[in-house]
């Protein structure tokens, strides 16, 4: 014969009785609640303003060597310029994006909410609140740190931005102004370095220019009081010296020359640095509210938490610690 512990015996059918006797006589509230707040959260969503995306992408070029050849001359002469050619990498750009030398002008800016219609700053666009004109900025500029998503995908490179806005003329041109902002303040960081990178070449060049002087005026001095070296192992040793100490002088002279004329085309250079892939579009159609979805989570977790009110009502009220002093 079954135990009465096992959950086939007559505790387990007792349990499973209770349970659907708790269900039967609260039934209402597990129903109606949820769907009373569901639909109360579908039609809240549902009311909300449609909102417009406009999309873009973009690949990051990648960098010249100059500044890895002038960092390394300047490593040979203990002085540090930094590695390579950072900041050129997808995550970067994402980063860039969403930094406020970027959001910054972007939220200055004025844009058109309509073809046609009047450039507005784009804080009227976002209905900011009046203020001081620096309280005023930022909050426009969390608002577009909002509006904005960007993501980066490090195996093909490519940089993916996305802003939505009320309209759709809006919503297009504050994608457009954040592509050409990235490029610019990029642009402007690179130029900067190509000047630090020029300066410290062309101090390092005055340097090497004299001290290849010294040593090419040893040389000939040595060369013109010692006509022939051959048949002494000193004089020879002495003269591959200076010539050994000329030679690198020339080496590195030439290549810091050249790094120095890489530094002044890269400090004048004003091509992009990025390749636009998509351009950022007019939208046709707005987004997709998510009524149906932000309906159902609603209801779901309020379904979770009126089941665990009703239970605990049951078991731990008044009523629960009756029955459990019969038992």
């Amino acid at each position: 014969m079954p135990s009465a512990d096992a959950p086939g015996g007559p505790d387990g059918d007792a349990g499973a009785f209770e349970l659907l006797r708790v269900l039967r006589r609260h039934w209402m509230v597990l129903v109606l609640v949820p769907m009373a707040c569901a639909a109360l959260a579908g039609a809240y969503r549902y009311t909300r303003p449609r909102t417009y995306a406009s999309g873009a992408s973009f690949l990051p070029q990648a960098g010249g060597g100059s500044r890895s050849a002038i960092s390394g001359l300047a490593a040979q002469f203990g002085v540090s310029v930094g590695g390579g050619e950072p900041g050129q990498s997808p995550q970067f750009f994402a980063e860039l994006a969403r930094s406020r030398a970027v959001l910054e002008r972007v939220a200055g800016a004025s844009y058109r909410a309509a073809p046609g219609a009047p450039e507005r700053p784009l804080a009227d666009h976002l209905e900011i609140p009046p203020g001081s004109p620096a309280a005023r900025l930022d909050r426009t500029i969390d608002r577009v740190g909002q509006m904005s998503s960007v993501a980066s995908d490090p195996q093909t490179g490519l940089v993916r931005l996305r802003v939505s806005a009320s309209t759709p003329e809006l919503a297009r041109g504050v994608a457009d102004r954040m592509l050409r902002e990235i490029n610019a303040v990029n642009l402007e960081r690179r130029q900067a370095r190509a000047t630090a990178d020029r300066e410290f070449s062309e101090a390092r060049l005055t340097e090497l220019r004299a001290e290849l002087g010294v040593a090419e005026a040893r040389l000939s001095s040595f060369q013109r009081a010692n006509r022939s070296v051959f048949g002494s192992p000193e004089l020879q040793a002495q003269q591959d010296r200076l010539e050994r100490d000329v030679g690198f002088r020339q080496q590195v002279y030439t290549s810091l020359a050249q790094a120095y004329e890489q530094a002044r085309l890269d400090e004048a250079r004003a091509t992009p640095v990025i390749t636009i892939i998509d351009v950022p579009a007019t939208p046709t159609r707005p987004e997709s509210r998510g009524t149906v979805a932000f309906a159902m989570v609603v209801g779901i977790c309020v379904l979770a938490f009126v089941a665990f009110w009703v239970f605990a009502r049951e078991y731990l009220g008044p009523r629960g610690r009756s029955a459990a002093r019969a038992a």
